[in-house]
């Protein structure tokens, strides 16, 4: 995991993100499942409750991969604007 941002209100959400600057391959799927076997054991250690997890590809990802990410509810972007912007692609409620 890239990054670990622990909110300091209990109301509040942290953040559990992964950064790849990979110049040609794309996120997979199965670099997703790995992705969110750490991020649920991240959860379960710190006992968080309201989290966001995150995936920054900067060179994208495999349809499979963003399909993934949108059904486990993890924020994905290839945007390097991101980086400035802190905007994500959400997945739909």
């Amino acid at each position: 995991m890239d990054i670990f941002a622990r909110s300091q209100a209990a109301e509040n959400y942290s953040i559990i993100g992964e950064v790849k600057s990979r110049e040609h391959k794309k996120f997979s799927r199965d670099e997703v499942v790995v992705f969110l076997d750490k991020y649920e054991k991240i959860k379960k250690l710190e006992n968080l409750d309201r989290v966001v997890g995150f995936i920054f590809s900067r060179s994208g990802f495999t349809k499979e991969a963003e399909a993934y990410c949108r059904e486990k509810g993890i924020a994905c972007s290839e945007d390097e604007r991101w980086l400035e912007t802190g905007k994500l692609k959400q997945p739909p409620h």
